[in-house]
């Protein structure tokens, strides 16, 4: 769970299809998502990153499909993020621009689980594959996030990356549900 904490996510995406709603990751279900990263495609093909809070129920903000569009048979690298400091939630694709909304609430905070290729696995199924799939309590520098991209070539391993500490207990299996 994050709140009003500053905090990234990233991961690989390759599309079979392109479908409005088909869902990379999201943390919660209902009246309990944290935050989403989905498919938008009403005005170009665009990934979309939803943040949601308790009180006002959240915004969003897309990735710009004039200079760096989706498509469908292609690894495309998405990093989203929500910075507490600048209060702003930013998303960006492939090392391009990067797309920012102001947000001052954070966002919800819940114990739902975090689910990949599906809206909590019930729905919002995306046709595809999700890879290098990483979580961060901070907000990824510009430097840090070219790193993760790699020219296209991608990182799969960053210095900062607490996502799940071994000595923590918790693995991979006990925190994810893959769908």
């Amino acid at each position: 769970s994050m709140g009003d904490l500053d905090f990234s996510v990233s991961g690989w995406v390759y599309a079979d299809t392109i479908e409005a709603g088909a869902t990379v990751l999201s943390k919660g279900l209902g009246s309990q998502v944290e935050y989403r990263i989905v498919f938008h495609v009403s005005g170009g093909n665009r990934l979309r990153f939803l943040v949601h809070n308790a009180s006002s129920g959240g915004d969003d903000i897309s990735t710009d499909p004039s200079v760096n569009p989706i498509n469908p048979g292609e690894w495309n690298f998405v990093v989203a993020w929500h910075d507490s400091v600048r209060d702003t939630i930013n998303i960006q694709a492939n090392n391009g621009p990067v797309s920012s909304v102001g947000y001052t609430t954070g966002s919800h905070d819940s114990a739902q689980p975090l689910t990949v290729g599906s809206l909590a696995g019930t729905q919002c199924f995306l046709n595809g594959r999700v890879d290098e799939v990483g979580i961060w309590k901070k907000a990824l520098s510009a430097q840090e996030r070219a790193d993760l991209y790699n020219a296209g070539a991608g990182n799969a391993f960053h210095q900062d990356r607490h996502a799940f500490d071994v000595d923590s207990g918790h693995s991979l299996a006990d925190s994810l549900t893959v769908y």
